[in-house]
């Protein structure tokens, strides 16, 4: 039987295509930063993005983070799934946030879905 167990978490995220879902479990500091960030060097783009979170604000505020967010602001993730989309703190708007509030045509061309006042669905056509 073939081992499972990869040496590296670029060989992990290494046969991922374009336009994949990627579940990304946890949030914060429970979020799999390795994983992403070969994702990130890996170059896979269109991607759906099913999380708990939206990803934080890009590189969750600190200089060298990748997160599912970085993704998202490059224009590298086609949809977002996600049960949290918004800040808990409004000084410091999320990247889903930030890109609705820029209306920025050219970079969000966005259908967005709201239950209760959030946005709960994010899809770029």
């Amino acid at each position: 039987m073939k081992d499972k167990v990869l040496q590296t978490f670029e060989e992990a995220v290494a046969d991922i295509p374009d336009g994949s879902s990627v579940l990304v479990a946890g949030f914060g500091p429970g979020s799999p930063s390795n994983l992403i960030r070969a994702l990130y060097f890996q170059g896979a783009k269109e991607l759906t993005i099913i999380a708990n979170g939206a990803g934080g604000i890009g590189g969750a505020g600190r200089a060298g983070v990748i997160t599912s967010g970085t993704l998202v602001e490059e224009g590298r993730v086609r949809k977002v799934i996600a049960a949290f989309t918004a800040s808990t703190r409004p000084s410091r708007p999320s990247v889903i946030e930030q890109l609705l509030r820029n209306h920025n045509p050219d970079v969000l061309r966005a259908l967005v879905f709201l239950v209760n006042r959030r946005v709960i669905g994010l899809e770029y056509p």
